[in-house]
């Protein structure tokens, strides 16, 4: 593991995973920000773009800590990226975007990589989700359509039992 910069950005889990973890990873994001050559889970922090104030001493470990502690995946710095609405995620490949929302998140928490630029593959995949999911409810309506047509020829012919609307 290499020196930590002010903002390097960690995903992090911890070493010694075995076990029930629920109690392990307690309010925790699983997600680290460097501050002052300390890293900070993000769970407890308050996170407005790069601003970036933490309220709690849980989930911090220094270097020696973590390197024995923790398997780290370095993100990249906040400096690297700038903040983007969450919306905008689907438009650029994954490499270009750090995804800092977690349970307890609230807003400008999704970064994209400076001078990224948008993604045909990534654009593509979404309209294509987006198209799939639409057809699927025209298929979940046209079915109802069907099914609430027969139960009403039903209740015209006094048929009232057994009916279910």
């Amino acid at each position: 593991m290499t020196d930590w910069r002010e903002g390097d950005v960690f995903f992090w889990r911890y070493r010694n995973d075995s076990g029930d973890q629920t109690l392990k990873y307690w309010c925790r994001a699983r997600k680290a920000i460097v501050r002052d050559g300390v890293l900070f889970d993000i769970y407890l922090a308050y996170i407005d773009g790069h601003k970036v104030n933490f309220h709690s001493e849980g989930g911090v470990w220094r270097h020696g800590q973590a390197e024995s502690h923790l398997v780290l995946e370095f993100k990249g710095n906040l400096d690297e990226f700038d903040v983007t609405a969450d919306y905008n995620r689907s438009m650029y490949d994954d490499a270009d975007i750090l995804d800092l929302r977690h349970a307890n998140s609230s807003q400008k928490q999704v970064y994209l990589r400076k001078g990224a630029r948008r993604s045909q593959a990534a654009m593509l995949a979404e309209v294509n989700s987006k198209i799939e999911k639409l057809e699927s409810e025209i298929r979940h309506a046209n079915w109802q359509l069907e099914r609430l047509s027969k139960e009403k020829v039903r209740i015209e012919a006094g048929e009232l039992e057994g009916i279910w609307l």
